[in-house]
């Protein structure tokens, strides 16, 4: 089975403020208090672009806190994935390699517990493509998906009690 998402990871009031740099986006609510700003059909910039597109908003949102764009490529169990962090004092960047998003979510303060590691924890994997989560932030969990279960729920629950963020 496929799982390819890209989008950035962050506080949800961190991310409800900065929606509006990427049109159509939306904020999903994932476990833990954090969100993905995901939108369907976002691709990388293109290397001689690095000041505008997903490489000019994780610059943007970072310079007020810890943001970290997240990346997945797989199809049957091969494939890869990839993070970037932006925060206000510096740029890290992890590039692609295995654990690249946990490391990342490691610099929002998501680490490995009961061995369940830091994707999981904040449940990254509950969808496996952008157009699932884009559902999902605008309707809830999603009657055809499954495997997102009740933790998805009960973090969209949350996000939608608590209203609009300031």
């Amino acid at each position: 089975m496929a799982h390819n998402i890209l989008g950035f990871v962050a506080r949800r009031e961190l991310l409800s403020r900065h929606q509006s740099l990427a049109y159509g986006a939306v904020v999903a609510p994932l476990a833990l208090g954090l969100a993905l700003l995901v939108k369907a059909g976002w691709s990388f910039d293109p290397p001689d672009t690095p000041g505008s597109g997903l490489l000019g908003i994780g610059a943007r949102i970072g310079s007020e806190e810890a943001v970290v764009l997240v990346a997945t490529a797989y199809f049957g169990g091969q494939g890869e994935q990839g993070a970037a962090v932006w925060s206000p004092d510096r740029q890290l960047a992890f590039g692609v390699s295995k654990g690249a998003i946990n490391a990342g979510l490691a610099h929002l303060g998501v680490g490995t517990e009961s061995g369940v590691d830091a994707f999981d924890r904040v449940g990254l994997g509950w969808y496996r493509r952008n157009s699932d989560w884009v559902a999902y932030a605008k309707k809830g969990k999603a009657d055809w998906e499954t495997a997102a279960g009740p933790a998805a729920a009960e973090a969209f629950s949350a996000f939608r009690d608590q209203g609009p963020a300031t």
